[in-house]
């Protein structure tokens, strides 16, 4: 059966967990703590949209964290050179696959460069291990500046998946959805053909801009000098949380 691709989860980097965690609370949107990376010394803090979900992340140990190296893990690196630069802002998003392997065959066939398959895992508050694999894509195959999406393959179906977090009284059916994503950067169509070859997927061109849907949420590519995402857009809040946007740092969330 050919792999399937969804939009797993996008990554924000932040200085003070709890604190950026308070403010999608104070919102009205649930996130909590998911737990430790111990072999990398960060954390995240986690807010769910269905299966699509928010990972805040940041630093709890700064000499560990600095073993982490671009090459091997280059969205924890990019999190952790952030951190110690004080910079809050969007760092790239995961797609889920439910193939890794065939994943990582495909793109080499189209002769894009990606790395072995990696081993995550990380801690719950409960202690519980939560274990996945990950495939990153060498530095700039397209040769832009936008930080490179990658792939990741939890050793649980997504079934079993909501079961687990609904257990653990995660909310995945309340009605807040992610809909919109949007890449600032300097050439749009190249940067959106290069991630519709990643996911399989051929993008809308318009002018200066283009778009990929990924199942029922669109992925925006917009001219524009961050070179990477720069706004996420949130629907189903009701009226006392609608917000023209929340903002971290440089990361820009509106709701719609």
């Amino acid at each position: 059966m050919k792999e399937q691709i969804a939009w797993d989860h996008i990554m924000l980097n932040v200085l003070d967990l709890e604190k950026s965690m308070a403010s999608f609370n104070q919102a009205g949107i649930c996130f909590q703590l998911g737990g430790k990376h111990p072999q990398w010394g960060t954390y995240n803090g986690l807010g769910y949209f269905g299966l699509t979900y928010l990972e805040m992340i940041s630093v709890y140990d700064t000499e560990l964290a600095k073993t982490v190296t671009e090459d091997a893990i280059p969205s924890v690196y990019q999190a952790v050179t952030d951190y110690g630069k004080k910079q809050e802002r969007f760092n790239t998003i995961a797609f889920r696959t439910t193939d890794i392997k065939e994943t990582r065959a495909r793109l080499q066939q189209q002769g894009i460069s990606v790395g072995e398959i990696e081993p995550g895992q990380r801690k719950d508050p409960k202690g519980n291990l939560i274990t996945w694999s990950m495939l990153f894509l060498s530095k700039n195959n397209d040769s832009s500046l936008v930080p490179e999406p990658f792939f990741i393959q939890w050793d649980q179906p997504d079934d079993k998946r909501e079961q687990i977090l609904q257990q653990q009284g995660i909310a995945l059916n309340h009605p807040v959805s992610v809909t919109e994503g949007i890449i600032m950067c300097e050439e749009p169509s190249k940067v959106a053909t290069h991630w519709g070859q990643l996911i399989d997927q051929k993008p809308v061109y318009e002018q200066d801009a283009a778009y990929l849907m990924v199942g029922d949420q669109r992925l925006s590519f917009e001219l524009g000098t961050s070179n990477r995402l720069t706004e996420v857009r949130i629907k189903g809040a009701d009226a006392s949380l609608k917000k023209p946007a929340l903002t971290i740092g440089s990361a820009v969330f509106k709701f719609v």
